[in-house]
């Protein structure tokens, strides 16, 4: 059962960073419970979005809970 007040996560005005290169920039995103599919061409964000969202990596700037 999905339960749309409790995301699977939630990230809101994330920054990533390499040095002075934007990797990564997201106003706002929230996934349900359940099944999630990352789309994106080389080069889009997908893996270091995976990284922040388990704690791999800290972003520049952003919440994500």
């Amino acid at each position: 059962m999905h339960d749309e007040k409790n995301p699977m996560f939630s990230v809101r005005n994330l920054l990533v960073k390499y040095h002075k290169l934007v990797a990564l920039e997201v106003e706002e995103l929230e996934a349900p419970v359940g099944k999630i599919l990352i789309v994106g061409s080389n080069g889009s964000g997908k893996t270091t979005l995976i990284k922040v969202l388990l704690g791999l990596m800290r972003p520049t700037r952003g919440e994500v809970r």
